[in-house]
């Protein structure tokens, strides 16, 4: 009876063990005794880069299959259910394909983010990390994890030049993780055993007005609250304004407030704007000293955007090896210049899912001093604690992390810093084309004119004059808004284009200072980031020429 049972439940579960990957090995076997090439991995893989390849187009559209997918989510839901049998590996090829149509694609036209086209090899080692399903919270669950963490924690602090012996970090959720890692810390260093007891004392973080939302998360979940977070102005290279910095550090102070993190920005959402981070940690020095703290409050320069320019550190500007076109040149030494400061942060966040050109979920939080991650370290009653490996970390607020490293590594060997200077240069000429295009039509306004930048943020004004007025704050906020709705008119019909060009928008590229009113108004702006390698200059003129017929149907409808 038992043998017969078993035998049954042997037969069911042969049947699904095909969907795992064996435990035997099949090199030098013959295709007939190892599985079945149908129901093979590099099967699946094959019929997934096929359903995207087979929607690729001639005319270069940034939406496979050149359409955009209407989904009824509400259908969609309603419709979802776990089958009784699982479905056959024949469906898989179709399923793909139902994927992926319409999904957004990095062509040449493809301008709405910082979302990349991951290289081949990050890839390929994405796929080796899920094979191998690593864990790098402890090597003993996940070496390969461990040793590429280890390995680019050490490249990228050289890149920054932290002292790659004292620095320490790991791989985590984006920007947002970094964010929240940040303000642990800075909330441990203003006050002490805080992890512990709580926050019992007015605590705040100051950042950019133009920073990342996500501090306001942070702040939040952290419970210290997002009227916390006191927004300094921002110049009109979208940096930070330190005087402003300096006049509310006091004003925190001389409440008997504690600053327990100076977020700076390596890169702005929308305009790139790179705060002065050394400016910053002169200001934060001189006020802790004169203020008598004991403490100096965490600076974290949130690079997740404009990290990787740091490769340019050491890039001979006079020679120019790499022959990079005039004015962006000079934008790419104005940005080496702001990043370089950033070696006097506390710690740093890198995106290598934005210009790493890796997949998603790649980003990298490193600290100056290991020291300030020490001290939280995790209780746990079955890891780090059975003699079992050398690579702990029991201080990330995570226990399952993601296996980031070795695609991160893959490029950092691949491209090296000559690929990376190579694409990112690219990315800056062609920046520097479209704003000097774009300059030539009288209603277009580049808002971003002085700030170096992969991004060009543009707004639509009836003509030259108009956009000159709003520009040196002598428009009314009447004036402003009103330009906004029909930027959200022009925004409307740049998405009806974009199976043609993927354009992104924002609705507060900066705050204007305006002639009737004391309080500054947002400025809504389309966006140009150039990201994708097959950007050309020929691109960038088929882009010029939509703009411009675009600008003369606006210029037409409010006339």
């Amino acid at each position: 009876m038992f043998s017969s049972i078993n035998r049954m439940k042997t037969e069911y579960l042969q049947k699904y063990l095909d969907l795992f990957p064996g435990q035997e090995p099949t090199t030098g076997k013959t295709s007939s005794e190892s599985a079945g090439i149908e129901n093979s991995l590099l099967s699946m893989v094959g019929k997934a880069i096929d359903s995207v390849d087979s929607l690729k187009d001639e005319r270069h559209s940034p939406h496979l299959g050149g359409e955009i997918k209407k989904v009824d989510y509400y259908k969609l839901r309603n419709a979802a259910v776990i089958p009784l049998l699982g479905l056959p590996f024949g469906q898989l090829g179709e399923l793909f394909s139902q994927w992926a149509l319409g999904h957004p694609f990095q062509t040449e036209f493809y301008f709405t983010n910082a979302i990349p086209l991951s290289t081949k090899p990050a890839l390929a080692a994405n796929l080796l990390g899920a094979y191998l399903n690593s864990n790098p919270i402890f090597d003993a669950y996940g070496p390969a994890a461990a040793s590429a963490e280890i390995e680019v924690v050490a490249m990228i602090s050289r890149l920054v030049g932290y002292n790659e012996k004292k620095s320490i970090g790991y791989f985590t959720y984006g920007g947002t993780g970094g964010n929240d890692a940040a303000l642990r810390i800075g909330i441990e260093k203003a006050i002490p055993s805080s992890k512990e007891n709580g926050l019992l004392q007015n605590v705040y973080v100051l950042s950019n007005e133009l920073a990342h939302f996500s501090i306001d998360s942070v702040a939040a979940d952290a419970g210290i609250g997002k009227i916390k977070n006191i927004l300094v102005r921002s110049n009109q290279d979208s940096s930070m304004d330190i005087n402003d910095l300096e006049k509310k550090m006091r004003l925190i102070f001389e409440r008997k407030g504690e600053i327990a993190v100076i977020y700076a920005t390596g890169g702005t959402t929308d305009a790139f704007g790179i705060d002065e981070v050394s400016e910053i940690r002169r200001v934060r020095d001189r006020l802790s000293e004169e203020y008598g703290k004991r403490y100096l409050p965490h600076i974290h320069a949130d690079l997740a955007m404009g990290g990787f320019f740091s490769v340019f550190r050491d890039y001979d500007f006079e020679n120019n090896p790499l022959g990079i076109e005039e004015k962006a040149l000079a934008s790419l030494h104005k940005i080496k210049e702001r990043l370089s400061q950033t070696k006097d942060a506390d710690s740093v966040i890198f995106d290598f899912h934005k210009l790493g050109y890796t997949p998603y979920l790649n980003s990298l939080f490193i600290t100056k001093e290991a020291t300030d991650l020490r001290n939280f370290t995790k209780d746990s009653p079955y890891m780090f604690t059975n003699g079992e490996g050398e690579y702990h970390t029991d201080y990330t607020k995570e226990c399952s992390r993601i296996f980031a490293a070795l695609p991160a590594k893959v490029n950092l060997l691949l491209l090296g810093i000559e690929g990376y200077q190579v694409i990112l240069g690219n990315l800056i000429e062609r920046a520097e084309q479209l704003k000097e295009g774009l300059a030539t039509i009288r209603g277009v306004g580049v808002l971003n004119q002085i700030t170096p930048s992969p991004t060009v943020l543009f707004r639509f004004y009836r003509n030259s004059k108009e956009r000159e007025e709003e520009f040196s704050g002598k428009s009314t906020e009447e004036e402003v808004k009103l330009r906004n709705t029909h930027m959200e008119e022009v925004m409307k019909r740049f998405r009806d284009n974009k199976k043609r060009f993927f354009f992104g928008e924002t609705k507060r590229y900066r705050n204007f200072s305006v002639a009737d009113q004391k309080n500054r108004v947002p400025v809504y702006a389309l966006k140009a980031f150039m990201v994708s390698p097959y950007t050309t200059p020929e691109t960038i003129l088929k882009v010029i020429e939509f703009i411009k017929d675009e600008w003369v149907i606006f210029s037409k409808k409010i006339s």
